[in-house]
């Protein structure tokens, strides 16, 4: 005869409060991720040679101007709207914007570590 055994495992939650630390690692990444994802939509609207002329393309790349601007010297850069272009300038800025906003989250991490 052979005995069935059910155990039950119940996990506690404990309701603490948010730490500061924890907050503004939340407030950080959503910040990067919402960075990161609108140069990816650069990305692919300037590797199909989007039209600059339409509204959603146009606020797409005046937005993201400011943040890949940087990178354009480093490729021999020839700014031109409409052409479709493998745009290896914003895929380097997605990689530095988010390191930068990796090693920010590490060390605000390190800053409180009662948060870990």
């Amino acid at each position: 005869m052979s005995q069935v055994i059910q155990s039950e495992v119940v996990g506690e939650t404990a309701d603490v409060a948010p730490t500061q630390s924890s907050v503004s690692e939340r407030v950080l990444s959503i910040i990067v991720g919402f960075v990161v994802s609108i140069l990816a939509i650069r990305f692919v609207l300037t590797l199909l040679g989007a039209n600059r002329n339409n509204g959603f393309a146009d606020l797409i790349y005046s937005a993201t101007y400011p943040l890949v601007a940087p990178f354009f010297g480093l490729f021999g850069y020839k700014f031109e709207y409409g052409v479709a272009r493998f745009e290896i300038e914003t895929l380097v800025a997605i990689a530095v914007y988010a390191l930068i906003g990796y090693g920010i989250g590490r060390l605000l991490a390190l800053r409180h570590p009662e948060a870990a």
